[in-house]
């Protein structure tokens, strides 16, 4: 938070991380001897979130990376395994988020006799999802004077990654002797931002300056 004082000869990780998976089916069918019957699937998905991983403004945070275990920080990558990574040394700020959303809607109308059958199904997915990182306004990042020395591989960085999968399957049957109506469809809609900041003025650095990885990502 802000203002916060934290000191560490080794690694100081500060993250977030929320992954949502929703699966869902419906279906339905309507049935009549004769006349008209109608048979209908509405299915709707609406996720909005925000996940958020930073240093306050006005901390002070030391990280100097003088221990042999490493810490695991986001490289930027996205594979089969999911997010990418490094190991590093010193201080890392990272917000991850996932969203996996599954949904399959199926519907029908049928009459042996005579008469009208009518089937629909519907499906949405709308998902909103800000994943950001930051270092806030008038942060200290190994800036305390200290007898102990940072170690020479030490890194600042700064992470913020989104992965987001929709898949969505719709389908309508209707079966009558005099007539027949079908109807099937889907929308899919995500908005997604991710970005991974410093807030200025402030002084961050690692040993040489050369291994900051930050900037900003709309």
């Amino acid at each position: 938070g802000d203002g916060a004082v934290v000191s560490a000869g080794g690694n100081v990780l500060v993250s977030a991380t929320d992954n949502t998976n929703v699966n869902q089916l419906s279906g339905s069918i309507a049935l009549s001897d004769s006349g008209a019957t109608v048979g209908a699937s509405i299915v709707a998905t609406v996720i909005e979130k925000k996940t958020q991983a930073y240093v306050g403004s006005g901390a002070v945070i030391d990280a100097l990376g003088n221990v042999a275990e490493t810490i695991s920080a986001y490289d930027g990558t996205i594979g089969a395994n999911g997010f990418g990574s490094r190991q590093i040394h010193g201080l890392a700020v990272e917000a991850s988020s996932q969203e996996h959303v599954f949904s399959a809607v199926i519907s029908g109308g049928l009459i042996p006799g005579a008469g009208v059958a009518l089937a629909g199904a519907v499906s949405a997915e709308i998902v909103h999802s800000k994943t950001q990182a930051w270092i806030g306004d008038h942060a200290s990042i190994n800036q305390s004077p200290s007898s102990v020395p940072a170690a020479s591989n030490q890194t600042v960085r700064v992470a913020a990654v989104n992965d987001t999968h929709l898949f969505s399957a719709t389908g309508a049957f209707g079966a009558a002797t005099m007539s027949c109506f079908l109807c099937g469809k889907h929308r899919q809609r995500s908005q997604l931002k991710t970005r991974r900041l410093l807030g200025k003025p402030q002084a961050v650095c690692a040993p040489s300056c050369k291994e900051l990885e930050a900037g900003v990502k709309p």
